[in-house]
């Protein structure tokens, strides 16, 4: 009998396939960390909000940003950028990394997404915020409909996507957080997991090709392809997005970690194993797959090893 050691787990075609592995596109949440192999499920922060009016402000116009709107690039605790009644500028906190904010705001007559009175939102601005730095946004008082009083701030780091992080009286300032406290996306799974699994990592979450603020000068793991300056609208969100190998079709060789012992479809979960992090299928976590087939070879183990690698199916209502 062996121990082997855990290795990155790979996709199989099915007896009589032919085809590739069936790859999207899907956009992580923000400060997502994974690598390849992984296997990465939908992650929810919060509570999504977007946008709605609602009440009597349903047909109102959300507030100006005047005549000659421009991103409110690299905003300093120090300054800040007034463009018609909005006003963005930033907050020092340690660790945080620079991005780029996508963001809205409405009137309400209240500061939650609970209000019974919201406008349409503002047209959409950028804030540009360096290492460091988050945004703060305010609205001012100065045309607000009558049956307002405060303002609502939706924004992600997702282009033309907008969720509430936050309200506050019209005059007064909301501040973003890091991470957003209201997100959704793909992240790394957990031990365990069985249900909204969005897929198998195919690159690394640093491998991307945009790293935010307009993008990364440098040539390298990030922008493989050399720097991406552009955003929507003109260009699609794909620079945002990470391909992921969908589990809906095909099996996956990982590695088992008990022994082999005739456990042809027996029912195993997910793990992840604390000496080489990778994920490995274990019988003893709430069940997401089952075995398949055994294959043997140099490498893959044999009857009685332990972590010999194993061919597994997920189970489809456990995936997204």
């Amino acid at each position: 009998m062996a121990a082997y050691t855990p290795s990155e787990p790979m996709w199989k075609a099915q007896a009589g396939y032919t085809g590739s592995p069936t790859i999207k596109q899907l956009t992580p949440v923000p400060g997502a960390l994974w690598r390849t192999g992984d296997f990465l499920a939908q992650t929810t922060t919060g509570t999504i909000t977007y946008p709605t009016p609602v009440g009597a402000m349903i047909a109102t116009a959300g507030p100006s940003l005047g005549t000659s709107q421009v991103p409110f690039a690299m905003v300093t605790s120090s300054s800040s950028v007034t463009q018609g009644v909005v006003t963005v500028t930033a907050s020092s906190s340690a660790g945080v990394k620079a991005a780029t904010y996508w963001c809205q705001v409405a009137y309400a007559n209240g500061t939650t997404v609970g209000a019974t009175s919201q406008s349409l939102p503002s047209a959409g601005f950028l804030i540009n915020c360096a290492d460091g730095l988050l945004p703060v946004i305010s609205v001012s008082a100065t045309g607000q409909p009558g049956s307002s009083g405060s303002f609502l701030a939706f924004f992600s780091t997702i282009p033309g996507t907008y969720w509430f992080q936050g309200g506050a009286a019209t005059g007064s300032t909301v501040t973003g957080a890091s991470p957003l406290t209201n997100s959704i996306g793909i992240n790394k799974g957990t031990a365990s997991m069985n249900s909204n699994i969005a897929g198998m990592a195919d690159c690394d979450s640093d491998a991307g090709f945009f790293s935010g603020v307009g993008g990364n000068p440098g040539v390298g793991k990030r922008n493989i392809f050399g720097p991406t300056l552009n955003a929507p609208p003109g260009w699609t969100a794909d620079v945002y997005q990470l391909p992921v190998v969908k589990c809906q079709q095909g099996f996956f060789l990982i590695n088992l970690v008990q022994q082999w012992n005739g456990q042809l479809y027996t029912s195993v979960g997910l793990n992840i194993d604390s000496t080489t992090g990778y994920f490995v299928a274990d019988t003893t976590q709430t069940a997401c797959a089952t075995i398949q087939d055994k294959p043997f070879g140099p490498g893959l183990g044999d009857v009685g090893d332990t972590y010999a690698k194993v061919l597994i199916q997920f189970t489809a209502s456990t995936l997204i």
